[in-house]
């Protein structure tokens, strides 16, 4: 059965845009005489389109034509084409199977194979029926512009899992009947985070291939539908043990069986696994220029499952001495390279705890640009790491709840960070606070994020002793520290969000100063006032009380909570003139 990873839809009317489709990567053309013509130009289009198919440069390549609902002389048109070999036409708002058994029989002897397109809520009932109409019939495909106006659906195209009633009708009704199941086109072209979220769907679900509007979605679509390396390597590691036998077969551990086969031969059938990049000199194929906004998303852009993979950032001196001169920060470990030898007994001084918070907050915040306030972390330990360590996260949309005006949403992300070597930095929850276009429907649930860290193997004799502490101790600090350096602490760690950088973009009509600032300064606070603190291992809370300006003076109270050992936990509360900004409260190392 020939390929249909990528199809793309030409206007029929448009002669130079087909001879441009012969050069384009993608594994299916599809001729429209329907949705893409004007009612007065169907007779040219038709007339056009049989030109085209009668061109020998077609001849290898796979083609379809999606004629006009019930149109006869559409279909005596292409069947009196000299068109390529596997030419397919595709009827629209296919809803019974008499449709497919008329249209075949008019084909009949001319080797032209069907496709239908099921994209009304009747047609979706009747899938199965009509994929079983004709053994001309070669794939179904579901189409959700004509299917989501007769269900009276407000959006829904921007989210894919509200379509799976109807996803799942054409993929059993495909696979019952031995056909092609294929995806429908994503319709707004500049939307690339909705295209990636659709075509994963797609490929999750099961999909043989997903059509496109336009040619800068093949590339995208392409790559998320063919299988990845591992997976034909895997593939082909079934096909080959399974091969002239019956039954069970153990392969690397794992009990294997026909169904494990069937499932190998659609992933290869799927075509080669997605290129690597080319070494030496990259060859660009031509295309039109076009213009787009690069912008952040909005909360009803975003989708449950949806990962954000930001750079990776090696945790420098250039990087320490702006944290240090942001923040003021007199944490031992981080400043003496040998006091760092003596205590942690490796080589190298101790990246600053919350410079490594900042950076790790700062590399989740692709899916927060927008954001208008962070309501929570849960869940954040810090693994020990040195200067010159290089940290990558990961972030994924988990859960999203609107708001009673509906104007906002929470999002829940779950961010993971490791260093070069795959360790395990940190994992953490966090929730800003986003605006939204449109109305946005509670998804997905906030997980439980135990809070999780381990108590390093150091020598807390070497360090500098602070007094004994015990629950209940307080400490005021008396100097005020003016908040400068904002928006460079955000560029530097890689910080996304509008509201700290650009003034406009702040509901406060000011540049909102980072939330991981104000806490760098409660920490360097607290450095002052217990020359013991080795380090913070967790964060058991963190709420932002009340916005943070440039120029603001913060000062801070201190109270411990619990002493466990070496373990103290304190609360920071940190203050401007306004009242209280920032309730922390971490979990430290503490020499005493």
């Amino acid at each position: 059965m020939r390929s249909r990873l990528t199809s793309l839809c030409v206007p029929g009317t448009r002669a130079d845009r087909q001879e441009k489709a012969l050069s384009l990567p993608c594994d299916e053309v599809v001729l429209d005489l329907e949705d893409a013509v004007a009612p007065e130009h169907k007779d040219e289009a038709r007339a056009t389109v049989v030109r085209t198919l009668a061109d020998p440069a077609w001849a290898r390549r796979t083609v379809a034509v999606r004629i006009n609902a019930g149109s006869q002389p559409d279909l005596e048109a292409v069947a009196g084409a000299a068109g390529p070999e596997g030419l397919t036409v595709l009827l629209p708002k296919v809803e019974r199977p008499e449709q497919v058994a008329a249209a075949a029989e008019l084909l009949t002897g001319t080797g032209i194979g069907l496709q239908a397109l099921i994209e009304t809520p009747a047609g979706s009932v009747a899938a199965h029926e009509i994929a079983v109409a004709d053994s001309s019939l070669v794939a179904l495909l579901i189409g959700y512009a004509d299917l989501g106006a007769e269900l009276g659906r407000r959006g829904a195209e921007r989210d894919p899992r509200r379509w799976l009633v109807h996803q799942e009708r054409v993929l059993g009704a495909a696979r019952t009947a031995g056909l092609q199941a294929l995806d429908g086109p994503f319709l707004d072209v500049a939307d690339e985070a909705g295209l990636r979220a659709s075509a994963r769907a797609a490929r999750d679900l099961g999909f043989d291939g997903k059509w496109a509007i336009h040619p800068r979605q093949l590339e995208l679509i392409a790559g998320i539908l063919r299988p990845t390396a591992a997976e034909r390597a895997e593939a082909l590691g079934v096909e080959r043990a399974l091969s002239g036998k019956q039954g069970v077969v153990v392969l690397d551990g794992r009990m294997i069986d026909e169904a494990h086969r069937r499932q190998a031969l659609r992933i290869l059938a799927l075509g080669p696994e997605a290129a690597a990049p080319a070494q030496g000199r990259k060859t660009v194929a031509r295309r039109d220029a076009r213009s787009r906004t690069v912008a952040a998303p909005y909360a009803d852009e975003l989708q449950i499952g949806q990962v954000f993979d930001a750079p990776g950032l090696t945790l420098d001196a250039g990087l320490a001495t702006l944290h240090r001169a942001a923040c003021g920060d007199r944490l031992a470990l981080a400043l003496d390279a040998d006091l760092a030898d003596r205590v942690t007994r490796a080589p190298h001084v101790l990246a600053h705890p919350a410079m490594v918070a900042d950076v790790i907050i700062g590399q989740s915040t692709e899916p927060s640009g927008r954001v208008l306030g962070n309501l929570f972390y849960r869940g954040m330990a810090l693994a020990p790491v040195r200067l010159g360590t290089t940290l990558r996260t990961r972030t994924e949309v988990v859960a999203i709840e609107p708001t009673r005006d509906g104007a906002r949403a929470k999002v829940t992300l779950r961010a993971t960070t490791t260093d070069a070597a795959g360790n395990l930095i940190a994992s953490y929850l966090r929730c800003p606070l986003l605006p939204a276009q449109e109305t946005v429907q509670p998804s997905g649930t906030v997980p439980d994020a135990p809070l999780d860290f381990t108590v390093p193997d150091w020598d807390l004799d070497a360090h500098p002793q602070g007094d004994p502490l015990v629950a209940g101790d307080r400490l005021d600090v008396e100097s005020h520290e003016t908040v400068t350096l904002a928006p460079e602490l955000a560029r530097v760690t890689l910080n996304l969000a509008m509201t700290h950088t650009d003034a406009q973009a702040s509901a406060h009509g000011r540049r909102l100063v980072y939330g991981g600032h104000a806490i760098g300064i409660a920490l360097a606070h607290a450095c002052r006032a217990l020359p013991g603190l080795v380090t913070v291992l967790a964060w058991r809370s963190c709420d932002h009380l009340g916005p943070v300006f440039e120029e603001d003076r913060l000062t801070s109270r201190i109270e411990v909570l619990a002493v466990e050992g070496p373990i103290v936990d304190l609360q920071i509360v940190v203050s401007n003139a306004d009242g209280d900004v920032l309730d922390w409260r971490p979990a430290v190392l503490y020499a005493a």
